[in-house]
C-alpha cells in the first residue's frame, strides 16, 4: 500500500534499531555498487544507472572528500549519454590491457605466473564460497576492478542483512572477516596505485578522473574502517594479455547472494 503523504512509517522499536545498526553497512555497499558500475566496460543506461547511485553516495554520510568527488563526478556525468561515456571509457583504458592503468590486480607486482595462478585461484575460491559466480556470457576476468568492487558490495550487503535480520555473531563475524581479508589481500594492495594512474591518464576534465578519486577515498576509508596498513605504490607488470569487457556477475547470484 503506498505512504500516505505527511505520515511517517513506523517500525517497531527492535526493527528501527536493526535498521540504524545496518545503515552503515548498507552506504558501503552503495559506494561499492557505484564504483564498479563506473569501472566496468559501459553498455546502454550506465550513465542512467551511475548518475542515481551517485546522488545516494553524494548524499550519503561519509567523508567530505569522497562526497565532494562524487558530486564532481555527477556534474560531469549529467552532461553525457552512453556514448560518449564510452568514449571516454576507451580514450583512458583503450581496447587491450592498457600499460600505464591496467584495471586488473594480477597486472601489478606479480611479475610471475605463478604469483598471478595463485591470486587467480584465491579470487575464485572467494567467489565460491560465498555463493557469487561471473556471468557465464561475459567473458570478464575475475581480477577486473569491477568484479572485485561488485563482490565487496554482496559483502557488505550480507552484512547489512544479518544486522537486518538479526543475524548470529558468527554469521556476522563471518562476513566482516571475509571483507578485511578480501580488501587486505586482493583490493588494498593496488587499487590506490590504480587511482592515481587514471587520474594522470584521464585528465581532470574527465568523468574517470573524478571516479578515480570517489574510488581512491573510498579505499583509504575501508583500510582505515577494517585497521589495515596503507599499501604501498604498485605499478602495474608488463602483460601481454587481452582485456575482455562486460558485466562482473550473474545478476541472479549477485542478488541471492546478499540474502542468504
Amino acid at each position: 500500500m503506498p505512504r500516505e503523504r505527511g505520515r511517517a512509517t513506523a517500525h517497531p522499536p527492535g526493527q528501527t534499531l536493526q535498521l540504524d545498526l545496518a545503515a552503515p553497512a548498507l552506504a558501503r555497499a552503495r559506494v561499492y555498487d557505484f564504483l564498479s558500475l563506473a569501472f566496468l566496460y559501459p553498455f546502454s543506461g550506465t550513465v542512467a544507472q551511475l548518475r542515481q547511485t551517485g546522488e545516494a553516495v553524494a548524499a550519503g554520510d561519509f567523508p567530505e572528500g569522497l562526497r565532494k568527488a562524487a558530486e564532481s563526478a555527477l556534474r560531469i556525468l549529467k552532461t553525457m549519454e552512453d556514448d560518449a561515456l564510452v568514449e571516454e571509457f576507451i580514450r583512458v583504458f583503450g581496447h587491450g590491457v592498457p600499460k600505464d592503468c591496467p584495471p586488473y590486480e594480477t597486472e601489478y607486482g606479480q611479475a610471475h605466473i605463478f604469483q598471478k595462478t595463485h591470486a587467480i585461484a584465491s579470487l575464485t575460491a572467494f567467489y565460491q564460497a560465498f555463493g557469487v559466480k561471473l556471468n557465464p556470457e561475459i567473458k570478464d576476468r575475475p581480477d577486473h576492478l569491477g568484479v572485485e568492487l561488485e563482490f565487496m558490495q554482496v559483502l557488505a550487503r550480507k552484512e547489512a542483512y544479518c544486522l537486518q535480520r538479526a543475524g548470529t555473531e558468527e554469521q556476522l563475524q563471518i562476513c566482516r572477516d571475509a571483507q578485511r581479508a578480501f580488501l587486505s589481500d586482493h583490493l588494498a594492495p593496488w587499487v590506490q596505485s590504480f587511482a592515481r594512474r587514471v587520474t594522470r591518464k584521464a585528465g581532470q576534465a574527465s568523468a574517470y578522473w573524478s571516479l578515480a578519486v570517489v574510488l581512491e577515498h573510498h579505499i583509504n576509508n575501508e583500510t582505515a574502517l577494517f585497521r589495515l596498513p596503507m599499501s604501498r605504490d604498485r605499478g602495474p607488470m608488463p602483460q601481454e594479455e587481452p582485456e575482455t569487457d562486460g558485466c562482473a556477475f550473474d545478476q541472479a547470484a549477485a542478488v541471492g547472494g546478499g540474502t542468504t
